[in-house]
Formats: structure tokens, C-alpha cells, sequence
């Protein structure tokens, strides 16, 4: 026997080596961005919520002017999803990715961001809070879908 590795060996485990650190790598990645996008969503949905429990319904007029950068910034970013999907990074279909990202950007940055009598409203705060819960509070049947994709991404 030979204590020599052949170079089929080596390639072989380097080629295990490199799939290993891009999954590594891979599953970090969508952690983090999982975690910050979970976080911004939360942020908006306890603070509208909080806002209106603590200064009543008067906070409903307000409540877009203070989250709406949040809000925006979440939005802007779940944008990558997309490219994540494309790239086949994670395994949601492109066009299903690309109709749900660019349908609320639409709403968001076409319809409440143009008019500023919406934004005072009562159905943009229930827009922003329904939006907002959907995407970082669980329900008894479902986790959120950051919530979800978080721990698949941790679990591999």
C-alpha cells in the first residue's frame, strides 16, 4: 500500500473542501441578511404598534413619517431576493421572487410615497402594520418567511 494520495484523492477533496466552505459561506450569508430584515420588520411592527398604545389613535397620522425609513430601507433591501433566486442561492422561484418584491415596492414607493394624505391615513397604518407583522411575527400555523428562511439557513 501506498501512503501516498493519488490525484484523484486530492481533487476530490479539495472539490468537498470548496462545497463545504460555500455552503458555509452560503448559510452565513443568508443568515445575516434573514436576521437584519426580521429585525427592521420587527422594529416597524413594535413600534407602530407601541406608538399608538402609548399616544392613542392620534399616532395612526404620524406613524408613517417614523417608520417609513425602516420601512423603505427593509423593502429596498428584500430587492436582493431576486438576485437570490436568480442565482440560485436560495431555491424560491425567480418570477414568484420578482412579482412579490416588485408588487409591494410599487405600492410602497409609486402609491404611499407619492401621496401625502395616505400617508396620514388609517389604511396606510394598517398597510405598514399588516406588512410589518406578516413579515416578523409567527402565527400558530406558520413562522414568518424570515423567521423561516433564518433557520434553514442555520440548519443547512
Amino acid at each position: 500500500m501506498s501512503s501516498m494520495l493519488n490525484a484523484d484523492d486530492i481533487s476530490r477533496d479539495l472539490e468537498e473542501a470548496e462545497k463545504e466552505m460555500y455552503d458555509m459561506l452560503k448559510n452565513s450569508y443568508l443568515t445575516i441578511y434573514n436576521s437584519v430584515v426580521w429585525l427592521g420588520y420587527f422594529y416597524v411592527f413594535f413600534v407602530s404598534l407601541l406608538r399608538v398604545a402609548i399616544e392613542g389613535t392620534g399616532a395612526i397620522k404620524t406613524n408613517y413619517a417614523t417608520v417609513s425609513w425602516l420601512l423603505r430601507s427593509c423593502q429596498q433591501t428584500v430587492f436582493l431576493e431576486i438576485i437570490h433566486s436568480v442565482t440560485g442561492l436560495t431555491k424560491t422561484s425567480a418570477s414568484t421572487t420578482f412579482m412579490q418584491v416588485a408588487g409591494r415596492a410599487v405600492v410602497l414607493f409609486s402609491v404611499v410615497d407619492a401621496e401625502p394624505d395616505l400617508q396620514t391615513s388609517l389604511f396606510c397604518y394598517l398597510l405598514v402594520v399588516s406588512w410589518s407583522a406578516v413579515e416578523s411575527s409567527g402565527t400558530r400555523i406558520t413562522l414568518s418567511r424570515f423567521t423561516s428562511y433564518t433557520s434553514q439557513s442555520l440548519c443547512g
